[in-house]
């Protein structure tokens, strides 16, 4: 899913899209796209949910946006170039 910004400055967010246990399809980037975002699911010893996994890291990169992901322990992170973020709060 992608953040757009608005004419006026805002953004919107694209509508989620559910996906499933090992990830989801979210489509091309809008072209006025201005980031990605999604969640993991919850714990699965399988996964390392509370990470970007590798493959987040390649859309974002190949899409050339910054990502952000929100985690099953409640932590949102950004990826911006490869470089992780960790501990960002959303304002009110």
């Amino acid at each position: 899913m992608s953040s757009v910004r608005n004419p006026d400055g805002s953004y919107t967010a694209t509508n989620p899209i559910k996906g499933g246990p090992a990830g989801v399809n979210i489509g091309p980037v809008p072209a006025d796209g201005s980031a990605s975002y999604h969640t993991h699911g919850g714990y699965d010893r399988r996964y390392d949910n509370g990470n970007f996994s590798p493959a987040d890291m390649l859309g974002d990169a190949l899409s050339g946006l910054s990502g952000y992901l929100g985690t099953p322990g409640g932590s949102i992170q950004m990826n911006t170039g490869g470089r992780i973020k960790k501990g960002l709060t959303c304002p009110r």
